[in-house]
Formats: C-alpha cells, sequence, structure tokens
C-alpha cells in the first residue's frame, strides 16, 4: 500500500469520525433543550404550588387571628362579668 492510499484511508476515516461527533452533538443538544423544556414546566408548577400554599398560609393565618380575637374578645368579656358580680 503506498502512502498516498493509506493518507486517504485515515482521511475517510477522519470524515467518518467528524460526522458521528457531529452527529452525537446535534442529539445531545436535542436532549438538552428536551430536559431544559421539562425543568421548566416543573418550575412553573412548583410556582403554583408555591402561590397556593402562599394563599393557604394566609388563609390559615387570618382563621387564627379570628378564633384569638374571639378568645380575647369572651376572655375579656368573662373578667368583666365576673368583675361587675364581685362589685355587685
Amino acid at each position: 500500500m503506498a502512502r498516498g492510499q493509506v493518507g486517504d484511508y485515515f482521511g475517510a476515516a477522519s470524515a467518518v469520525f467528524s460526522g458521528f461527533a457531529f452527529l452525537t452533538l446535534t442529539i445531545a443538544l436535542l436532549f438538552q433543550y428536551q430536559e431544559l423544556r421539562l425543568q421548566r414546566g416543573e418550575l412553573a408548577e412548583q410556582r403554583e404550588e408555591l402561590t397556593q400554599s402562599r394563599q393557604e398560609l394566609h388563609r390559615s393565618a387570618e382563621a387564627n387571628m379570628r378564633s384569638l380575637h374571639v378568645q380575647l374578645t369572651r376572655g375579656t368579656a368573662a373578667r368583666t362579668t365576673n368583675s361587675v358580680r364581685q362589685q355587685g
């Protein structure tokens, strides 16, 4: 085999490997794009869940405040009633 033929053989092999590398790179980019889309979707779902959780915590805090207000009001009314009974 002449040197020129060996060079041609390696040139063809180099072209095949270059094509394979380009194909692999393209496939990797497509996979990354798909993963990025999935990740964005999951982040949107998390954001929605956090918003709902925040709203629920707000409602719960309001309910606790109302309950505390009622307890304090009843306690004040009971103390006032007891004071009136003791004075009278």
